[in-house]
């Protein structure tokens, strides 16, 4: 089973308010009993995680929670989406249960908390 891409009926890049991606930090730090700490590289490649806000009418939702909760087993399924900074197509999956803000109605404001995989 290949993994589903974001659904081309919701917005392609996320809003720049809030947008946050963090380098993969793949390394192992271990203290010492005195001086610095050491390091070492652990892998070849650290996941990088984004955070990112997306501002949808009432349909996008329903089409999110739908593709969220069938398409993805409830975040469990890794999907392909544009990166939001290189905008190479890249194998993402949900860290934690997307959030739904109602205060700007009839928009939502939905928050993505997202790891790209390597």
């Amino acid at each position: 089973m290949s993994d589903p891409g974001w659904p081309n009926t919701l917005p392609q890049r996320f809003l720049n308010r809030g947008l946050t991606v963090q380098m993969g930090y793949p390394v192992v730090r271990s203290e010492t009993d005195g001086g610095v700490a050491k390091v070492r590289r652990r892998f070849t490649k650290g996941v990088e995680t984004v955070t990112g806000v997306l501002l949808l009418n009432a349909t996008q939702v329903a089409t999110f929670r739908s593709f969220y909760r069938d398409s993805l087993s409830a975040g469990s399924r890794a999907f392909t989406w544009v990166h939001p900074e290189t905008d190479a197509t890249v194998l993402m999956r949900f860290t934690a249960a997307p959030s739904v803000m109602l205060e700007n109605l009839p928009l939502y404001e939905v928050t993505l908390n997202l790891e790209v995989l390597p």
